[in-house]
């Protein structure tokens, strides 16, 4: 499933938030996975532009899954430490 943006935006679409979420947990479940996010955009303007969203994007991605990674694991240490 695609993560979703708006055109020429690097702000995710809050309808990809699941798919993060199910993601964020598969890398939780596999410890010692390397996960590899591409930006990608839909072509329109220039290549300088894109190249610029296109890094964006993938950060964000990045940025959203850690803090989804980092919540998750602080909820399972504190559940673990009760």
């Amino acid at each position: 499933e695609p993560i979703l943006f708006a055109s020429g935006q690097a702000s995710i679409d809050p309808a990809s938030d699941p798919i993060l979420i199910r993601l964020a947990a598969a890398i939780i479940a596999t410890p010692g996975i390397d996960v590899e996010v591409v930006g990608h955009t839909d072509g329109e303007g220039s290549v300088e532009v894109n190249q610029d969203i296109s890094e964006r994007r993938a950060q964000a991605v990045v940025d959203r899954l850690s803090s989804h990674v980092i919540a998750q694991l602080h909820v399972v240490a504190h559940t673990a430490a009760a």
